[in-house]
């Protein structure tokens, strides 16, 4: 341990020494930095000494180095924060962010409203070390759907670990040439008389069938709703696999991300399961009588889940770092491993999003299949809406409302479900910053 500075002040010295230019202390001997660079972040301790006690403080330093330039870089656009590139179909997209302190995360997603017609894949994620800072890039595989649209909007964007000092991001237009967009109208075109002529041909041959039944005496089938009864219990077999599988992959998705929380988010080294380092907070509940509005303190976060037998709305609201998110993937943690204890275990279905991912995506059952399952899934869009509608027990756990980027739309399936107009027999949870508090 090195000593930085000595002072000594009562009523017969005043004295100082420093050993170092970049520290003095303050009248109430405070230590203060002159002049902040990357090697004063560290732990410092500080002794003061009377005639019958000694006091002991401790206090820790974290430099912050803003990028250069402030915002994140995509090839090909020539440090511009807002760009057009004119494309292909088909490519890769690099977003770069150079020179940050401490460690960050570097996201791409789709932002204006078209993420049926585009998809975009993580490819790779690299972070190198540059004069104790850091150099983070990210590649993503895009892939422009068939549509006329000529034009696709992506954002690449910080993440963490204190979103409000890292509001960084860069804007980018990708544009399809003219050539791309008519040969996208002529397969469109022969897509759609290949299905004219599919259902002429079809029309034909059910002619010919009609005729010949007419002409012969047949047995009749009974059918119930146009389905035949000895084949209803293989459909209902069938979507019971689906549902065993659906659930296998959603528990495993959930694993990986409660058992490796970081407690400290700026040290990526170290990963904790979050039961091991969750503990019980000052939690609140906000109780109406007679049109006043009292806060009663919990004695356990269970009892925020004791009254999801019906279908509830619940907000969970707190400032930044209150362990919003740490609660959020503790009910994971006891909704998977079917704690005896936790009123979770009633709960047939959870569905964790972290609403900040869903930029652009407005179908619920869509962002279920592409943030949950895995990419070689095979369960579709419409299994996945199957399984949710016959689902007789169904919480929604939605993380991070301040931060999800279509919350002023009316008409994302968000909106519907928390307005009660889509999937009205689901629970919900809601995190939330304290200024968000109030939902219309």
């Amino acid at each position: 341990m090195d000593i930085l500075l000595i002072t000594i002040r009562n009523w017969r010295n005043n004295f100082t020494r420093s050993y170092g230019t970049d520290f003095t202390t303050a009248y109430d001997d405070t230590l203060l930095l002159q002049h902040t660079a990357l090697e004063h972040q560290g732990l410092y301790v500080c002794l003061t000494s009377e005639i019958t006690r000694t006091d002991v403080k401790m206090n820790e330093v974290i430099v912050f180095a803003y990028p250069s330039p402030p915002y994140p870089v995509v090839d090909g656009c020539y440090n511009d924060q807002f760009c057009e590139l004119d494309v292909q179909r088909e490519g890769n997209l690099t977003c770069s962010i150079l020179g940050i302190l401490p460690m960050v995360e570097l996201n791409c997603n789709i932002t204006d409203g078209h993420g049926y017609h585009m998809t975009l894949t993580k490819q790779d994620y690299t972070v190198t070390v540059n004069e104790d800072m850091y150099d983070i890039h990210v590649t993503y595989k895009y892939e422009i759907l068939g549509s006329t649209e000529s034009r696709r909007s992506i954002k690449c964007f910080v993440i963490g670990p204190t979103p409000d000092m890292f509001n960084l991001s860069t804007e980018i237009n990708l544009t399809l040439s003219i050539d791309d967009i008519i040969d996208s109208d002529m397969q469109s075109t022969r897509y759609i008389w290949g299905l004219v002529a599919f259902a002429a041909f079809v029309f034909v041959i059910a002619v010919v069938i009609l005729a010949i039944r007419k002409a012969k005496t047949v047995t009749s089938v009974r059918k119930y709703d146009g389905i035949d009864p000895e084949r209803v219990p293989m459909i209902e077999s069938g979507l019971d696999a689906v549902t065993t599988t659906f659930m296998s992959e959603v528990k495993a998705k959930y694993e990986s991300i409660y058992a490796h929380v970081q407690p400290i988010p700026y040290i990526k080294d170290t990963m904790f399961c979050v039961n091991n380092v969750f503990v019980e907070g000052a939690i609140e509940s906000l109780q109406n009588h007679k049109y006043q509005e009292s806060w009663k303190p919990l004695s356990s976060h269970s009892e925020i889940l004791s009254n999801l037998k019906k279908p509830r709305i619940l907000c969970i609201q707190g400032e930044p770092g209150y362990g919003k998110t740490t609660l959020a993937l503790q009910l994971l943690y006891e909704w998977c491993n079917r704690n005896p204890r936790s009123p979770l275990r009633d709960v047939k279905l959870l569905i964790f999003l972290r609403l900040r991912q869903l930029g652009g995506v407005t179908s619920i059952f869509e962002a279920i299949r592409r943030f949950i399952l895995p990419k070689d899934s095979s369960i579709s869009t419409n299994l996945v809406e199957d399984i949710l509608r016959k689902c007789s027990s169904v919480l929604f756990v939605l993380d991070g409302y301040d931060e999800y980027p279509d919350r002023d739309k009316l008409s994302t399936d968000i909106s519907l479900i928390l307005k009660r107009e889509l999937l009205q027999g689901v629970s919900v949870i809601l995190t939330t910053r304290s200024c968000l508090l109030q939902l219309s």
